[in-house]
Order: structure tokens, then C-alpha cells, then sequence
């Protein structure tokens, strides 16, 4: 046993200094929009020093998975098949083989890790996120979105046969899956993708309720969740409008799914511009009665509900609502900043607010070759666009595309462009027109 658990503490040393990684969830994917600050990657040359380094990697990884797989044989021989140390060493061999690309591998490492948890510390035990995490990622990764799915409401499942249905620590979680649900259908939009935009409206409208209920109708957490809410209400009409007959079929559900929170016919009472409507304002009273509220809070969101009315077609109202999002920091040292930060550039719409993931992250050491990797997998056009002041795009140049001569994704981009809308820039306090403004947009595969 001594042996095994010195060859553990070597293992979990090279897995950390291979990965950078303490755990083995990273964050959901990011919109198809990003400006033109983020940097890419030069994919056309690959350095002598790039390709020894990588090879010497390579080896390594190869001798720390093969010492893995040979201490677990060692392990189970002398303790047998469910010793919890065995539990922490199939996690950290998952963990080397999801940083090394090989997803499916890590998800049977994930998988036994998780059983043997579930066998020594109970099948309710938390002991398993982790593993789910890591399978989370793996799935994504390999764009395996139903799987992903799944393993997001066993993990929510998981958490509320723990807690209970009522317990405020669920709250972050649902916030955490109904953003990524929101999320992917904004990347992908398809008909069959209709399951994404109920499973988010329900788990924030049910992280809406836990939240009022437990914390108090005016708590500031309520803020995000509830322009989020309205954002996944705006890409249900929209989705609505292109496919008028897909909501009689929803598909089926993944393991641990419920209808969470307002019923189908409750959601469907109203417009959709009327549900968004009322969530924001309902955003702005709670900003206002609380004093402490950061003032940039107060603008943002002010500038969301410009949006809202901008998207839903009611210039008048968003260009009402951008200049009370100036009017609010009025007297505000850092009032310059916010507005830049707002309104210094155009943005494209609609803009999800982000959420901070609460679990542990993949850390990726900085120069690392996977973060290359990622940049030669990646579909993209470079764009240069003309935005007037209404948030129209009335011009676009391509400036790059890869992979190259790939006509389809130019088409693509500019059917997008064309029919998107984006907040206008301000310059001193009125939109304007903008010109040469360069984007990178991301075509999913």
C-alpha cells in the first residue's frame, strides 16, 4: 500500500506540472461575436522550438498516462476494485487525458472515478462533481451538446437531492446551467435546439423564485438572472418566428430533468417584449432600492434595456434608455470609463452578461501548446463593418477568413451580419455613425 500511495503522490505531481490544472472544468463557450482586440495566433508558422517542445511533451504525457494505468493495476491487486485511493487516481489520470485532447478516454477515467465515489461515499455524495465537471468539459469539447446536457442536470440532480429543492445553494448553480443553455443555443440557433431555451427559462425562472423567496425580492443576485432571463425570453421569439412549429415537439429529457419553475402556458401568456420589459424594469427597481448598488450597475443596465427595445424594434425607447444610462452618471468620477466601456464602441446584440462559474477551473500555463491548438481547430472571419447610428450594418469588407477559401462561412457571417442590430456608438451623449470597425467572428462547427 506504502508503494502505491508514493506512486499516487508522483502521478498527481506530473499531472500538475503537465496540465497546470487543480481540477478539470473550464467555462462554457463564448459568443460568436469578439472584437477585435483579441489577439490570433500566427497558424502559418510553427517554430523548431514549438514542434521540440511539443514532441518532449508528448513523451512525457505518453510516460504519465502509462504510469497511471500500471499504479491503478497495482492498486486494485492489493486493496481491490473499489479502494477509494483509486477513486483520486482514475480523476487524475482523466484530468492528464482531457488536458492531451483525449476526451473519450478521460470520460471513462471521469466515469469510473465518479462509481467508485458513488460506492464508498454514497450515490448522493458531492464527492462526484468533479468527475461530472471534467465530463462536462470533455463532451463540450467534443461537441457532444446532448451529452453535455445530461451531465449538467445529473450535476444540478445530484445537488438537489443533497440540499433539497428550496436551499439557496442551488442558486448559483442554476444561474450556472440556465447561462450555459442560453449560451448554446445562441451559438448554435437550430430548430432541434429548442430544448436549450426551455431548460434555460425554467431554471432562471426557478433561480428567480429561490432567490426572492430565500433572500429578499429586492437582492442584488437577482440582477443578472433576471437580464438573462429576458434575453433567453427575446431568442424564444425569435426562435418562434423562424420555426412556427416547433414547440408542440420539445424532445426528450435528460436524466435528472424536471420542469422547473413557470409551466409552458404560463410562459406563453403575454409578448415576449412585455415578459423582457418587466424583467428589467423589475432590474432597475431592485438597483434602486439598494443604495449600496455599485452606480456602473445602474448604467448597464439602463443601456441592456436600451437594447432590448432596439432588438424588439422601438428605436425612440432604446435611444430614451442609453441616455438615461448617461443621465445616471451624471457626477461620477469614473464616468468617462463607464461610458467608454458602455457606449465607446458598437456592440452587437443581443450581449449575454457573463456569470462567474463557482467550481474550480482548468488553468492553462501561459504559452502552452493546447492553447495553439485551439487557434488551428478554430473557424473564423475577420470583418470590417459600417455601423450607422441606428445600429445597422450597412457595410462589410471580409479581411481574413479560415479556414481559407471557405466561401460558405463569409456567407454565413454576412446572412448574421446583415440581419443583426447593435447598440450605436455614443460620442458626446449622441450615437453616431461608425466606420472600419473590425470583428472576429466565430463560426461553430
Amino acid at each position: 500500500m506504502g508503494f502505491s500511495q508514493n506512486v499516487l503522490g508522483t502521478l498527481l505531481l506530473v499531472t500538475s506540472i503537465l496540465t497546470g490544472v487543480a481540477a478539470s472544468a473550464d467555462t462554457p463557450p463564448a459568443p460568436l461575436a469578439i472584437n477585435s482586440d483579441d489577439s490570433v495566433i500566427d497558424i502559418n508558422t510553427t517554430p523548431a522550438s514549438l514542434e521540440l517542445s511539443s514532441a518532449q511533451d508528448s513523451i512525457a504525457t505518453n510516460l504519465a498516462i502509462q504510469n497511471y494505468l500500471s499504479a491503478i493495476d497495482q492498486q486494485e491487486n492489493e486493496a481491490g476494485p473499489y479502494d477509494p485511493i483509486l477513486s483520486e487516481m482514475t480523476y487524475g489520470l482523466g484530468n492528464t487525458l482531457q488536458h492531451n485532447h483525449r476526451y473519450e478516454e478521460a470520460i471513462a477515467a471521469y466515469k469510473r472515478s465518479m462509481h467508485l465515489h458513488r460506492v464508498n461515499d454514497g450515490v448522493y455524495s458531492l464527492s462526484q462533481v468533479p468527475m461530472l465537471r471534467g465530463i462536462i468539459k470533455s463532451h463540450i469539447e467534443l461537441g457532444s451538446i446532448n451529452e453535455a446536457s445530461q451531465s449538467y442536470h445529473q450535476l444540478l440532480w445530484l445537488h438537489m437531492k443533497t440540499y433539497g429543492e428550496n436551499d439557496v445553494r442551488l442558486i448559483p448553480l442554476m444561474d450556472e446551467v440556465g447561462q450555459w443553455h442560453l449560451e448554446t443555443y445562441a451559438q448554435m440557433g437550430r430548430r432541434d435546439d429548442l430544448y436549450h431555451l426551455q431548460a434555460s427559462l425554467r431554471l432562471y425562472s426557478s433561480a428567480i423564485d429561490l432567490t426572492a423567496s430565500q433572500l429578499g425580492s429586492t437582492n442584488l443576485q437577482l440582477v443578472d438572472m433576471l437580464n438573462n432571463f429576458a434575453l433567453a425570453t427575446y431568442y424564444r421569439a425569435l426562435h418562434e418566428r423562424l420555426y412556427p412549429d416547433a414547440w408542440g415537439n420539445p424532445g426528450g429529457a435528460p436524466f435528472g430533468y424536471r420542469p422547473f419553475g413557470f409551466s409552458e402556458e404560463t410562459l406563453r401568456r403575454g409578448t415576449h417584449y412585455l415578459n423582457g420589459l418587466a424583467s428589467y424594469r423589475n432590474a432597475l427597481d431592485i438597483l434602486e432600492n439598494n443604495p449600496d448598488a455599485p452606480i456602473q450597475d445602474k448604467a448597464e443596465t439602463y443601456a441592456q434595456l436600451g437594447d432590448w427595445n432596439l432588438l424588439f424594434g422601438y428605436p425612440d425607447a432604446a435611444t430614451e434608455a442609453y441616455h438615461q444610462a448617461h443621465s445616471v452618471l451624471g457626477g461620477v468620477e469614473q464616468k468617462d470609463l463607464i461610458l467608454d466601456a458602455l457606449f465607446g464602441a458598437p456592440k452587437m446584440l443581443p450581449r449575454i452578461k457573463k456569470q462567474p462559474v463557482v467550481s474550480s477551473k482548468v488553468s492553462k500555463k501561459p504559452g502552452n501548446n493546447n492553447d495553439r491548438l485551439s487557434v488551428l481547430n478554430e473557424r473564423y472571419v475577420n470583418v470590417s463593418i459600417e455601423v450607422t447610428s441606428e445600429g445597422r450594418v450597412t457595410t462589410i469588407d471580409i479581411l481574413k477568413t479560415h479556414p481559407e477559401n471557405a466561401p460558405e462561412l463569409e456567407t454565413r457571417v454576412k446572412r448574421s451580419l446583415h440581419s443583426s442590430k447593435f447598440r450605436p456608438r455614443f460620442a458626446d451623449g449622441h450615437a453616431v455613425l461608425t466606420s472600419d470597425f473590425t470583428m472576429k467572428m466565430l463560426t461553430p462547427h
